[in-house]
């Protein structure tokens, strides 16, 4: 599409969207083909300029497909021309509007459905959001105190409220808002989460670590199963700690904040039975050297992207680890039951991931447990030693092929043993029934390893 669409450049106009044209375009995009979804949706938008499939599938294709500004040209296109199933798609162009930092334009829509007759909480409170995006927190806050005049009890509202309550700096009434949330939600683990988020914020170490401790306890009505086995279990993280340049200090404190906020997770939820760590470069360098020796810690520290360092290192510590369990930083364990009580693990079997790539799922290592009853170490091994080869040989200049599931994947073929020792766990489905992100550390890719290594060498010292 040119760089500025028009509205007039939409003329033909026919009746409702035949459903064997949105089919078509759903076909694609179920298959990963997301560019001819594209080109059938943008057919679908000049058939049907004033419905919101077209423009609604379009914004996903562009989102799939990376095309930022394409994505927000068709938000914004539907935002002047959709009126038939406006209130849906005006939902989707928010979220673009609000992910792209087009705040201005998301205020449009939040005042929108403030006007609108149907008081649904899950839209009034999108003004709130954008107002609160902009800066603008007093009048955000004041705009939530009027939502809760009309919905007192309404869960959404209290989480926007407390949201902009803490913008303004207004701790006391945020953690009340909050507390009354996690009251009324019937104790929901992600209030627990915000308020703990708020509490450390403020210096308020001791009370949160007892507020994770209370979020994680099992619940007293359901006695623990006397079967259950609960093994001692190990748990590390990598996390690329960065040097603050000028206007990154917030960013700093923000990830010392996240920090702080997952150890007391982890350590929560594994409840005396395990450890866990979150480790930096220098700690991984150190660790690998003990485990492996002075070539393997040279090797590693060829490693030029983060991306690498962490792959180089989860398989390291597999490898030499059982009752280990490595998963990407900064996800953290989310059953309120605490992580041993998990069905994946009680079955007793190792556990890799997979995650749909082309169409099809593909071995992932974003995620892995070496469980001591179906010790794979064997396996981690072999994988460190074809990371270890292809650093060494520089094999290739992709992350995926040298440090990344490409290895796994190549060793996993010759590995035997693998129907009876190992499980799988499918990305995202699975996933999020277990563990949760702490914050979207993707929503920039610009410092992405399949970015970065476009226009550098993944090897340092070359």
């Amino acid at each position: 599409m040119n760089a500025k669409i028009k509205k007039n450049v939409l003329m033909d106009t026919n009746s409702n969207p035949c459903p064997k044209s949105i089919e078509i375009v759903q076909s694609h995009a179920r298959r990963g083909d997301f560019v001819e979804a594209l080109n059938q949706a943008e057919r679908l938008i000049r058939h049907y300029p004033d419905w919101h499939q077209g423009h609604t599938l379009a914004i996903t294709c562009c989102r799939r497909l990376k095309k930022t500004d394409q994505e927000i040209q068709f938000a914004a296109l539907g935002t002047c021309s959709v009126q038939d199933g406006r209130h849906l798609f005006l939902a989707h162009a928010f979220e673009t509007f609000m992910r792209h930092d087009k705040f201005y334009m998301a205020l449009t829509i939040g005042k929108e459905y403030a006007r609108s007759n149907r008081r649904d909480p899950k839209h009034l409170v999108k003004e709130v959001f954008a107002l609160i995006a902009l800066g603008k927190c007093k009048k955000a806050a004041q705009t939530s105190r009027d939502l809760l005049k009309e919905f007192p009890e309404d869960e959404i509202v209290l989480e926007c409220a407390a949201k902009s309550f803490k913008a303004t700096n207004n701790t006391q009434e945020a953690i009340s808002t909050y507390n009354k949330l996690i009251r009324i939600s019937n104790n929901n683990w992600n209030f627990y989460d915000q308020l703990i988020t708020l509490l450390l914020e403020n210096g308020k170490n001791k009370r949160a670590q007892k507020l994770c401790a209370k979020s994680y306890a099992r619940n007293q009505e359901q006695p623990k199963d006397a079967n259950r086995c609960e093994p001692v279990i190990q748990v590390m993280q990598y996390f690329h700690s960065i040097r603050p340049r000028d206007g990154q200090n917030d960013k700093a404190n923000h990830y010392k904040i996240i920090n702080q906020k997952i150890k007391l997770q982890w350590q929560s939820s594994l409840q005396g039975n395990g450890s866990y760590q979150l480790i930096g470069r220098e700690e991984a360098a150190a660790n690998i050297q003990k485990w492996y020796g002075n070539h393997a810690k040279t090797l590693f520290n060829c490693c030029a992207l983060p991306a690498m360092q962490a792959d180089f290192l989860r398989v390291a510590f597999l490898a030499q680890h059982n009752n280990a369990l490595y998963i990407d930083w900064p996800h953290r364990p989310i059953h309120p039951e605490g992580l041993l009580a998990e069905s994946h693990i009680q079955k007793g079997k190792s556990l890799l991931a997979t995650r749909l790539r082309g169409g099809e799922q593909r071995l992932w290592n974003g995620f892995a447990f070496n469980s001591a009853k179906s010790d794979i170490s064997t396996y981690f091994q072999a994988v460190l030693e074809k990371i270890m080869d292809n650093i060494e040989h520089r094999v290739s200049n992709n992350v995926w092929v040298v440090t990344g599931p490409g290895a796994w994947i190549d060793v996993l073929k010759q590995f035997k043993e693998q129907d009876s020792v190992i499980d799988y766990i499918v990305f995202p489905e699975d996933f999020k029934k277990y563990f949760q992100p702490a914050f979207d550390k993707r929503k920039n890719l610009q410092d992405h390893w399949s970015v970065k290594q476009e226009s550098q060498s993944i090897f340092l010292n070359d």
